[in-house]
């Protein structure tokens, strides 16, 4: 989205990150391909990122969030933020302590076919009692 400039891709799957910073690429007015990663960690050491989105699985993403506020980089980051409490106290303290904004995605919560799912499905008692959900995401 215009005036973003992607200026930094990091992602430890090489063919996925070359694919991303291409399309990047195709879709920035400045047609700039984006730095390339493997660690989040040598990305971080540019001087040049405002703000960093998080976009990894749940139980990954303290350590690169709290490392980007540390950087001094604003955060947009996937929901769950944490696997546990402690996490996320320790995320919310980063944040504080180096004044940085950050944003947890809930955008998803109000599609309207989730909603009517919820409304239609759920709230109507068609799955009867629900006494635990799993979710996995494999990634190929």
């Amino acid at each position: 989205m215009a005036p973003v400039e992607v200026v930094s891709l990091c992602d430890v799957d090489k063919r996925m990150l070359a694919d991303a910073a291409a399309q990047i690429a195709a879709r920035q007015a400045s047609r700039k391909q984006p730095r390339l990663y493997a660690d989040y960690r040598d990305m971080l050491k540019e001087k040049d990122l405002d703000l960093v989105l998080i976009d990894t699985p749940d139980h990954w993403q303290a350590l690169p969030m709290i490392a980007a506020v540390e950087a001094g980089a604003h955060v947009y980051l996937q929901k769950p933020i944490s696997v546990d409490v402690a996490e996320g106290q320790a995320m919310l303290a980063a944040a504080r302590r180096h004044k940085r904004v950050v944003q947890v995605g809930t955008q998803r919560r109000s599609t309207p076919h989730l909603i009517e799912a919820r409304d239609r499905i759920v709230k109507e008692g068609k799955l009867g009692r629900v006494g635990l959900v799993e979710i996995y995401s494999l990634l190929s």
